[in-house]
């Protein structure tokens, strides 16, 4: 663990941060301002803010808005500025808690172990460079979300504005991506039967799911035979 003390610089305000802040009152007055002008369906926008922070990331918000009815414009908004201004806000802690900075308590558990969590893309994809962050960011599988994109720049050495326009250009053109997929799977879908749309987020969901734990299987049995390969050569 470095000295805190040594790295007191990391603990004034950012630009980053302070740019973060304030798309994040522009991005939190445009939702509760469509919720208040027209509460069906944005009242439930909370739903969205949550799927794409917590339960699944932007395929799951985005489908599960297209699903309920939610406008294409808003959900760009929405989504793409959501998780631009969570990763300048919490950019600087990332710092913080990789500098060894004691007294972050939760947050700073839980950056370390995103910090571990992208170490392992780091070996995979550093040949590729700037190239290899974007594709990180843009597909959504599980735990490549933006501030999973610029962790993993930092850790690759890229300069902090490559790094983010790396990273948030990538996000941008998966939610657009995202947005046209949804809205011709709607189209085809209602030809099979309404409320079939409905189900998709679930379904994308469930695949995310079902990805997450074949990974998860995969590294133990890789590192039980890393393990057995070490004590062979003992």
């Amino acid at each position: 663990m470095e000295n805190t003390e040594e790295h007191a610089y990391l603990f004034k305000p950012m630009k980053t941060e302070i740019l973060g802040w304030v798309l994040g009152v522009v991005w939190l007055v445009g939702v509760v301002g469509a919720a208040i002008v027209q509460p069906v369906p944005y009242a439930d926008a909370y739903r969205l803010v949550l799927e794409l922070a917590i339960f699944g990331g932007r395929a799951v918000s985005i489908g599960d808005g297209v699903a309920n009815g939610f406008g294409q414009g808003y959900l760009f908004f929405q989504c793409g500025l959501q998780d631009i201004a969570m990763t300048l806000i919490l950019y600087p802690w990332v710092l913080r808690a990789f500098h060894g900075a004691e007294g972050l308590g939760v947050l700073g558990r839980f950056l370390r172990a995103l910090h571990k969590s992208t170490e392992k893309y780091r070996r995979i994809l550093e040949p590729f460079g700037v190239v290899g962050v974007w594709l990180f960011v843009f597909f959504p599988f599980w735990s490549t979300g933006v501030l999973n994109g610029v962790v993993l720049g930092y850790l690759l050495g890229l300069r902090i504005g490559v790094n983010f326009i790396t990273c948030f250009s990538s996000h941008l053109v998966s939610t657009v991506a995202l947005l046209l997929f949804y809205e011709r799977l709607s189209v085809w879908l209602e030809s099979v039967g309404s409320g079939a749309m409905q189900f998709i987020p679930w379904v994308v969901l469930g695949t995310l799911l079902l990805g997450f734990g074949v990974q998860t299987l995969w590294e133990k049995r890789r590192a039980k035979n890393d393990a057995k390969d070490n004590d062979v050569d003992d």
